[in-house]
């Protein structure tokens, strides 16, 4: 077959025939679907698969931001109280016995209510006491353990 398409390819001088034509392209033509079809039945490589996540191992977690401050319910005698005291801004209770007046010039005035005199110190000056408000809400639990990706490789 080689002979024959060298033939027919390099005689120059004398005409190809119609059937050798005809052969050449077949030929050809059988050769380019051959490599066509060898082409498209070549399945693509297929990825690897991804790695495995690393392994984690479980460490403390930071404290939870702090629960936002719950406005305190203002009772009636707490109003009342400002009502009578128009240079009162506000009154704040460090503890059980003691007391801050804040006064809407910018000053404070501490009183211990635990002592006698400084009770009546206060009481000459502002009238009766109103109810100290409810304590705060306990702390909440223990937050979750963080999780930290290991050092080992897999």
């Amino acid at each position: 077959m080689q002979c024959f398409l060298w033939n027919v390819l390099t005689a120059a001088s004398k005409e190809p025939k119609t059937s050798d034509m005809k052969k050449i392209s077949s030929l050809a033509l059988g050769i380019f679907m051959i490599t066509a079809g060898y082409a498209q039945k070549k399945s693509p490589k297929t990825p690897p698969p991804p790695p495995e996540p690393p392994k984690i191992e479980v460490k403390d977690v930071p404290p939870a931001p702090p629960a936002p401050p719950v406005p305190a319910e203002v009772n009636d005698d707490y109003e009342n109280f400002l009502e009578r005291n128009k240079n009162v801004k506000k009154l704040g209770w460090n503890s059980d016995q003691k007391i801050t007046v804040y006064l809407k010039n910018g000053e404070k005035e501490m009183f211990d209510l635990g002592r006698e005199e400084e009770q009546k110190s206060f009481e000459s000056k502002y009238g009766s006491l109103p109810a100290a408000p409810p304590p705060p809400p306990p702390a909440p639990p223990a937050p979750p353990k963080v999780i930290k990706p290991s050092k080992k490789k897999v």
